[in-house]
Formats: C-alpha cells, sequence, structure tokens
C-alpha cells in the first residue's frame, strides 16, 4: 500500500534541499552583486532628491561596512545626514532571492513559470533600496527631527520595520503564490498525490 503526500508535503520536500543549495549560491556567488546593485540603486536615489548635495549617496567603507549620506532640509538648509548601517542589513535585505527562486524551482514548471521569474526578480531588486532609505528616515526621524509629531514618528518606524525587516521575507512568498497560479493551487489547495 503506498502513503499518499498531501500536496503541501510534497512541495515542502521538494524546497528545503532547493533551498539549502539556493542559499549556498546566494552567499557564495550573488551576494556581492546584489550588494553592488543596493548600493549603486541607493546611491542614485539619494542624488535625485531635490536640491541634494554633491556627497549625497551609499559608500561601502574599507571595512565593510556602509554609510549613507541622506539628504535632509534642517534649518532651511539641504545637507547631508550620516547614516552608519548596521552590517547586517544590506544583506538582509537581498536574502529574498534565495528564497523566491527555491520557491519557484520547486513549484510545478509551467511555460509562464519563466514570466514568473523574471517579474518577480524585478520586483526583488526594488526592495533593498527602499529599505535602506526606510532605515535611513527613521534614523534621521529619530536623530535629527525628534520633535516630530507622535503620529508621523510611528508611521516612519513602521515603514521602517516593514521594509527593512518584513518585507526581505515576506514578499519573496507574496511574489511566488500570486504570480505562480499553478503554485498557489499546488500549496494551498487540497490536491493529493501518490507517492510511488
Amino acid at each position: 500500500m503506498s502513503r499518499r503526500l498531501s500536496s503541501q508535503t510534497a512541495f515542502l520536500l521538494r524546497v528545503v534541499p532547493i533551498l539549502c543549495g539556493m542559499f549556498a549560491l546566494w552567499w557564495f556567488a550573488l551576494l556581492p552583486p546584489l550588494l553592488a546593485w543596493e548600493r549603486i540603486t541607493t546611491d542614485l536615489v539619494l542624488g535625485a532628491f531635490p536640491k541634494a548635495p554633491v556627497q549625497t549617496g551609499a559608500s561601502v567603507l574599507p571595512d565593510g561596512s556602509w554609510v549613507l549620506q541622506a539628504p535632509a532640509r534642517v534649518a532651511g538648509i539641504t545637507r547631508n545626514i550620516r547614516v552608519a548601517l548596521p552590517p547586517r542589513l544590506p544583506i538582509q535585505l537581498t536574502v529574498g532571492f534565495p528564497l523566491f527562486w527555491a520557491i519557484l524551482l520547486a513549484a510545478p514548471w509551467t511555460p509562464r513559470g519563466w514570466r514568473a521569474a523574471a517579474i518577480g526578480s524585478a520586483a526583488l531588486l526594488v526592495l533593498p533600496p527602499l529599505g535602506l532609505l526606510a532605515y535611513a528616515a527613521h534614523v534621521v526621524q529619530i536623530y535629527v527631527f525628534p520633535d516630530t509629531p507622535v503620529l508621523l514618528a510611528r508611521a516612519i518606524g513602521a515603514l521602517d520595520y516593514v521594509a527593512s525587516t518584513v518585507a526581505p521575507f515576506a514578499c519573496p512568498v507574496l511574489f511566488a503564490v500570486g504570480l505562480h497560479p499553478e503554485l498557489a493551487g499546488a500549496v494551498l489547495g487540497g490536491n493529493v498525490q501518490n507517492d510511488g
């Protein structure tokens, strides 16, 4: 008598080893180009702020720590505020890639899978600069504008939390399920398959 696996169990048995492999690939091969992308795009976004000083942008110090020169308007003058980032943050913001790809590779593959992979990867490329900017806005609000109205301060804090802590882990799963209908049906549905 053959055991019957639920579609959810079968998916988990496929995704766990793929996820381990994707994390290794991400850590050893993909992390440097993703961090470079994150620094360059954050630098471009910060430089696009109106009246931003020339020194505005993101930089990586020789010891590997990141510093944002974020423009802020203080006493009618736009100046840069130096925001040192915690070492984990730039790396944490790229963790969605191996998670997203592991989920897609474990899903039932269809011709539309390439489209889901392209759209999801492009959306994940937008998240790291947003997370860094949300963190910088929160730090600037705390130290430069401590008298910010409570509701606005809480909103900035919530934005920082969601963009830099929740989104890197939740968005890859939501993107994969949202962009791949067969995955949503297999994982969220109640289909049962035989295990030979």
